[in-house]
């Protein structure tokens, strides 16, 4: 699960684009391949959090 407490950011999995902003999450299976970055100018910040 990723976080967001700060600014906006924007994931991709599987042939899907989901777009975050500061108080809400984003939940996948581990077993997903994913890439996050920052799209825009101010700092965010965010926590990705790994259950096992």
């Amino acid at each position: 699960m990723i976080l967001v407490f700060e600014g906006s950011l924007v994931i991709e999995a599987d042939d899907e684009t989901t777009h975050l902003q500061a108080g809400e999450h984003y939940a996948f299976p581990t077993s997903q391949d994913y890439s996050y970055f920052n799209p825009g100018e101010r700092i965010s910040r965010f926590a990705r959090v790994v259950a096992s």
